[in-house]
């Protein structure tokens, strides 16, 4: 994307922004700038005329019969004519062929007040002109008014997707439709102008309409951004908390988003989703959305402060519930019987029914005193109440006709219900429970992968799954999956089957997958959701509503279904050989057999949220390597042709289009002979294969010796372990405490809701030695969310767990990773002075050793203990060192830490890197 400033023309990659350097060109002398091609930009050069400017040679030169003397703040280049326009003046039209200049015939010393304000480009490829005193066709060179909006003022042209022409005028935007007045808009505005007006005049200055209806515009004097919306005008600048500034242009990406230039406060990014987020506030505090009913076009938000009801079509709502000032009064769920819609709730204070219309009909809502609602048919039902019990009902569960189960624990809070034959599946907070209609008898599913709060129960394909804060379990396969794909599972709350796909509510979004859980779609904050938090997922054949945190989305199911997360490929920057830029135009480079060291620099044009994208390169069609930035190193390769691959991803599922380097290097005489290279890979196996023996027949001797140390040291381990619990859930609390002591009670709230379940964790772990890895990698996920929380998204983690590993089988010492993680984020990541990454990695190497490397690109060991205290040395990371000395005692395995500051391998580089070897 590229700027025209005051100081010349930016260029930004959605990372940084690199000024371009134009020779001979001041600064400014630039009036505008339009992209002509994949390689050239149109220069508008005041006093000068219209330039072509080629990006890789950095140089200009004027377009042919373009170079004229005068000043073109906007323009339009056809196959024939060239459109200059000077605004609020006139506009010049060029023969392209000829270079005859015609002149403005409505300008001129008779008329001097007809001025030309825009010029516009239909998608049909005619040009209009907005003049003082109407609408004009350009096209084939010369100015015909029209008689549409005949003596109107037009002060700018855009077009809808569908075509429709939407013209702004003096305080009014109309929308035109085969030269007919289809529509008439006039802007009602919340605040006024703070710049003085002559005549009061608000006229319509600017104008974008996107793809979803929207229409986003600037009204004279041009110091706020508005956005026209199913019948209201909403103050953009005012919503999102901007100062009114002078605003130059407003633009349109592809994606929708809106780019506002200013005059003096720079550009403002505005992310423009195709969902419509809604909250529902009650004393200016966002409630959490639990669960949302459709009906027609009425929408009933389950609050966690009462029952809300909406009309999408003219966005009227209606209190249905009210919010209790002094206890909260969440709304669990809502359902159908009878054409009455229930909704459930705690209080038995107010149990007044409640109305609610669109233009066909009137609904009618009533509550019912229960957790979860289950409808058999008109007659039954069954309900969890408040005290722990699961009861048959009659419909509306006014009636108590059974008793099925009544939990001896009432503090177990039942989250779901599903029948299935004679089975009922219920999901609770203390695990996963059958109850069998037959036998009338109820059991608890005791296995290792629904040892959880089970947050959501579904019936998919013949499976039955079960939701939970560790991801999903295959329930009678008794599988647990943490990961989709690429995608790990943080906190499932929602698992829905609808058109053959698996959508998933996650504490990190809405996962949507085929059925066989390969991830298809990701949607969160960074695609448009106001949390990502997800609670619940509503879907019919035309919308689909996410319920979260902070509100609502809603969005067209086509909308959802032709998304396309895919980025642009990815732009190959400089290729350095050795240290130096080779400055190449072409993507295949030649290289003679003394030449090595290649460093590959690219950039990747995506403008939302950049700190999201994925890398990865390959070479030679071999296996993928995931990169953090936009650039790679090769080190030395062998002589012959080689091709590398790169691609970027803004989700980790969907990639784009491979970018290429094809590389040829001269083959050196060395690299043709094979039979040394054999004969030297043969006897460095001969001799491993003698140092392995050799080393076994020693360990053996060694562990014979070790063994009356064993019971002595078996009681150093677990004190390590008694030590290391408390030091974890100190620092945890400090994190609470810090949104506690910031009057932050949404944050508060969530943030114990997300802690206790790992407090839960911890406690049940805490006395075991040995921990599985999906157990551990559970705990660290809920331990790095926490920590991210509190500050403030100062950092992104990746954990990535190698396909070969089992996770249910293997086992590693309780507690060995977090002092480690925890230290890389307070020493390492906060004091830099940007966003920082964390890597966390689990890896075979070779048949018997797990590799695990904990890796940060912050300030660094070194640095971090010039900022400590004197003396200071790490309690945890110190006590891990000596677990995992003693585990090598008592096991004979190899087991032991590494640490090291990044700058001291490359000095460019910067950061620590942890390693755990742990032999199995």
């Amino acid at each position: 994307m590229y700027f025209t400033t005051q100081n010349g023309i930016y260029f930004y990659d959605g990372y940084k922004f690199d000024k371009l350097s134009i020779d001979s060109l001041k600064s400014n002398a630039l009036l505008n700038v339009s992209l002509k091609n994949a390689s050239e930009l149109q220069l508008s050069i005041r006093d000068e005329g219209i330039a072509a400017f080629n990006l890789k040679t950095k140089s200009y030169q004027f377009e042919k019969n373009l170079k004229y003397p005068s000043a073109a703040d906007n323009f339009i280049i056809t196959d024939k004519f060239a459109y200059l326009l000077t605004t609020q003046i006139r506009i010049i039209i060029i023969d392209l062929a000829t270079g005859k200049q015609m002149p403005d015939e409505f300008k001129s010393k008779k008329n001097d007040i007809n001025q030309a304000f825009c010029v516009f480009k239909t998608l049909d490829n005619k040009i209009l002109v907005g003049r003082s005193d109407g609408l004009y066709d350009a096209t084939d060179g010369k100015q015909k008014r029209l008689e549409v909006l005949k003596n109107a003022k037009i002060n700018s042209i855009t077009q809808s997707k569908d075509g429709k022409l939407i013209i702004g005028s003096a305080g009014k935007i109309f929308i035109l439709n085969n030269n007919k007045i289809e529509r008439e808009i006039t802007p009602k505005y919340k605040n006024k102008g703070i710049t003085f007006q002559l005549g009061g005049e608000k006229s319509v200055t600017k104008l974008i309409s996107d793809d979803y209806g929207r229409i986003w515009f600037t009204s004279y004097p041009d110091e706020n951004l508005y956005l026209y919306q199913n019948e209201i005008t909403y103050d953009v600048f005012d919503i999102l908390g901007i100062p009114p500034t002078l605003i130059n242009c407003i633009y349109k990406d592809k994606q929708q988003n809106i780019w506002v230039g200013t005059f003096s406060d720079g550009v403002y990014f505005i992310q423009n989703p195709f969902f419509k987020s809604i909250n529902f506030n009650y004393k200016n505090k966002v409630l959490n959305v639990n669960e949302v009913y459709f009906k027609q076009n009425l929408l009933f938000a389950a609050t966690s402060n009462g029952l809300f009801g909406l009309n999408v079509n003219n966005n009227q709502t209606k209190v249905l519930s009210h919010p209790d000032e002094f206890i909260t009064e969440p709304i669990n769920g809502i359902s159908e019987i009878n054409n009455t819609i229930y909704y459930f709730k705690r209080s038995q204070f107010d149990m007044n029914s409640s109305l609610f219309s669109d233009s066909k009909k009137i609904y009618r809502f009533k509550p019912i005193i229960v957790k979860q609602f289950l409808p058999l048919n008109n007659n039954t039902s069954i309900v969890a109440d408040w005290q722990a019990n699961i009861l048959l009902c009659n419909g509306d569960a006014s009636k108590t006709l059974d008793t099925l189960i009544s939990f001896p624990d009432y503090r177990v809070s039942v989250n779901a219900l599903l029948k299935d034959d004679n089975s009922l599946f219920i999901a609770t907070s203390s695990g996963f429970f059958i109850y069998d209609f037959k036998t009338k008898k109820y059991h608890n599913v005791v296995s290792p992968e629904l040892n959880y709060k089970i947050n959501d129960i579904a019936l998919i394909g013949g499976k039955l799954y079960a939701a939970h804060e560790a991801g999903i379990t295959d329930v009678h396969a008794k599988k647990l999956i943490q990961q989709v794909g690429n995608l790990r599972l943080n906190g499932v709350k929602k698992i829905k089957m609808f058109n053959n796909q698996i959508w998933l509510g996650t504490l990190d979004g809405v996962f949507i997958c085929d059925k066989d859980l390969q991830p298809i779609k990701v949607f969160n904050k960074s695609t448009g959701l106001p949390s990502n938090s997800i609670n619940d997922i509503t879907l019919n054949e035309q919308n689909v509503c996410i319920s979260t945190a902070r509100g609502i989305s809603i969005a067209n199911l086509v909308d959802i279904t032709n998304f396309n997360p895919a980025l642009k490929p990815v732009v190959i920057n400089y290729i350095y050989v050795d240290g130096k830029n080779l400055n190449t135009t072409s993507d295949t480079i030649t290289l003679s057999s003394s030449q090595s060291d290649i460093s590959i620099y690219f950039y990747s044009p995506f403008f939302n949220k950049p700190s999201k994208q994925y890398y990865r390169y390959r070479r030679d069609n071999g296996d993928w390597k995931v990169i953090e930035n936009t650039s790679f190193e090769l080190g030395s390769i062998e002589g012959g042709k080689h091709k590398i691959e790169i691609s970027a991803s803004a989700d980790n599922i969907s990639w784009s289009q491979n970018a290429i380097v094809l590389i040829k290097k001269e083959v050196k005489l060395s690299e043709t002979q094979w039979m040394y290279w054999l004969f030297t890979i043969g006897a460095v196996l001969l001799i491993s294969g003698i140092s392995f023996v050799w080393i076994k027949r020693v360990k053996l001797i060694a562990m014979k010796r070790l063994q009356e140390e064993q019971q002595v040291n078996l009681l150093k381990h677990q004190a390590m372990n008694a030590l290391l619990s408390p030091h974890f859930i100190f620092n945890s609390l400090t994190s609470i405490q810090n949104y506690i002591n910031t009057n932050n009670s949404l944050k508060a709230s969530e943030y114990l809701a997300k802690f206790s379940r790992l407090i839960r964790m911890i406690i049940e772990k805490a006395s075991q030695s040995d921990i599985t890895l999906n157990d551990e990698i559970a705990r660290l996920t809920y331990y790095l969310e926490l920590e991210k929380e509190r500050f403030k998204n100062k950092f992104d983690y990746v954990i990535n767990l190698d396909p070969e590993l089992n996770g249910a089988e293997i086992k590693i010492p309780n507690m060995i990773i977090q002092p480690h993680v925890e230290n890389c984020i307070i020493h390492g990541i906060l004091p830099k002075q940007s966003h920082g990454t964390l890597h966390v990695t689990f890896k075979k190497e070779g048949k018997s050793k797990l590799l695990i490397t904990i890796e940060d690109d912050g300030i660094g060991m070194i640095k971090a203990r010039e900022h400590a205290k004197t003396g200071h040395k790490s309690l945890g990371t110190s006590t891990i060192k000596t677990i995992l000395e003693i585990n090598s005692k008592l096991t004979g395995k190899d087991q032991k830490v590494t640490m090291v500051d990044k700058s001291t391998i490359d000095p460019n580089d910067n950061g620590t890197k942890i390693t755990i070897e742990l032999e199995q």
